[in-house]
């Protein structure tokens, strides 16, 4: 009886263990490589927003900061003065890609997580905060997209290479 009562109790442990080590993999599927390359190239460069309010004018600019790092500047600029402005990592941390943003008045960048990457975008999401939980890049015909939303609110960004 004891020994059946050992074996019940070891089978127990062997399938929780089991489970936390497939959520573990099916995370990692998701936000880290597999041997292939991954890459965010074509986010580089200098970019301004397409969907803007008049008056303003947004730009995102990236650059490659080595084999796993971006940096990018975020500013909206109106009647040619600064209305806000962040800096932006986009890099392999701990195992995973995540999407560091700061804006000047914060004391440490927020941080969303990946958690969806495809050949054309990816979304990375912070469930913790009130807006953005979710920020998503995909690439489009002459730039790209980023949406930031939470459940009741979107925000669409359309972004195309700026002139200078």
């Amino acid at each position: 009886m004891r020994s059946l009562f050992v074996i019940a109790m070891l089978l127990m442990v062997g399938s929780c263990r089991q489970k936390t080590e497939t959520t573990t993999t099916e995370i990692e599927v998701v936000t880290e490589t597999t041997g292939e390359a991954v890459t965010f190239d074509w986010l580089i460069g200098r970019w301004e927003r397409a969907n803007e309010e008049e008056g303003q004018a947004t730009y995102e600019i990236w650059t490659t900061k080595g084999v796993r790092a971006y940096a990018g500047f975020g500013s909206t600029l109106e009647n040619k003065d600064t209305r806000w402005q962040e800096r932006m990592r986009l890099n392999m941390a701990q195992g995973y890609w995540v999407l560091a943003i700061q804006a000047p008045e914060d004391p440490e960048p927020v941080i969303f997580r990946m958690t969806q990457k495809t050949d054309t975008g990816f979304t990375c999401e912070n469930p913790e905060l009130e807006f953005p939980k979710s920020i998503q890049y995909r690439k489009s015909k002459g730039g790209f997209e980023a949406t930031v939303s939470n459940e009741e609110t979107e925000i669409a960004f359309e972004f195309r290479p700026a002139d200078n």
